[in-house]
């Protein structure tokens, strides 16, 4: 784990600077719920520039723990698709463990959960649309 953790610590943002963003978790600022628990909006500063995001917070209630986690900060830095957010960083403090991605207004997969997946579409794909990473598509 500590390769895993090594591997993305350029990813890492404080947790205090999420708390910031989204307001103390603030419930005015859920957008909505994925795998591991709710996802909220805020505007976090980064590189000088205020840029919107979501961060999906692990509530460990829902069956998420750490490796699921690192799965997902791994997964959604190594893969790049249309349908998948941009990560932005993670937080991992305080018992904290949070993905922030780019904020996509109003497109989040998790608001469509129980439309079934396309059939061609990747299995890990799949996954991470489950667990509220993917964005919808517009209409052709």
């Amino acid at each position: 784990m500590t390769t895993t953790i090594a591997k993305f610590a350029h990813l890492q943002i404080p947790l205090e600077d999420v708390l910031n963003a989204t307001n103390n978790f603030a419930d005015d600022n859920i957008i909505g719920r994925g795998g591991f628990g709710p996802i909220y909006k805020g505007q976090l500063q980064r590189s000088g520039e205020l840029i919107k995001i979501s961060a999906l917070r692990l509530d460990r209630k829902h069956g998420g723990g750490v490796v699921e986690f690192w799965t997902e900060v791994s997964m959604l830095s190594d893969l790049k698709h249309p349908n998948i957010v941009s990560i932005v960083g993670f937080c991992d403090e305080k018992h904290e463990k949070i993905i922030v991605t780019m904020y996509e207004a109003k497109k989040w997969k998790s608001q469509r959960a129980s439309k079934q997946p396309e059939p061609h579409m990747d299995t890990k794909i799949e996954d991470m649309c489950r667990r509220g990473s993917c964005v919808e598509l517009p209409p052709l």
